[in-house]
């Protein structure tokens, strides 16, 4: 997805930095997204936003693989800020500038396109969407336990196989064609 959004990118790795150095910078990254007009649209939708544990969050993380205790470890925390500071904005950023192009194009888009833009934006930065079996709270937690990125195991596959079928439907669909220029 960097080759496809490199100002994204760039943007988004400029603030894992600031978020690296300090607590503020993460609150700074997360305060940029949540108060984004098309926020509530991209949560609605199913964009993926971890909580830092830096932050207080507890909830949604990147990946639960004994993440609680190690934070405390040096660096440790820090790192994974910046690593969930910069995921988050990246994922948003990609989203919001997808949406207002579409916007400004005047492409007629249905509450799927947006859903299904989420869903290849989550995939497409390494959160896949698990089986339907195995989305529990308990078997999410037994696969983080030993698979450690079940969700980023499944990232790849679920871009590509559902990016090629809604390419299959519609060619020409809005989110067709973010797959394509992601590809």
């Amino acid at each position: 997805m960097m080759a496809a959004y490199p100002k994204e990118y760039s943007e988004a790795f400029i603030w894992m930095h600031r978020a690296l150095v300090g607590k503020k910078g993460a609150q700074l990254v997360d305060d940029m997204i949540t108060q984004h007009p098309l926020y509530s649209i991209a949560e609605g939708a199913g964009v993926f936003k971890a909580d830092s544990a830096a932050l207080g969050g507890t909830k949604l993380r990147e990946e639960a693989f004994v993440s609680k205790w190690l934070t405390h470890l040096p660096g440790i925390g820090m790192s994974e800020r910046a690593y969930t500071s910069f995921l988050n904005k990246f994922r948003h950023d990609i989203f919001y500038n997808t949406v207002a192009d579409w916007h400004a194009q005047g492409i007629k888009k249905s509450w799927q396109d947006y859903k299904d833009l989420a869903e290849m934006v989550n995939a497409g930065t390494g959160r896949g969407s698990l089986p339907d079996f195995l989305e529990g709270a308990n078997t999410g937690r037994m696969l983080n336990a030993l698979f450690f990125a079940p969700r980023f195991a499944m990232a790849g596959p679920t871009f590509i196989v559902k990016g090629l079928a809604n390419y299959a439907k519609d060619p020409n669909a809005p989110v067709s064609k973010f797959w394509a220029r992601s590809m």
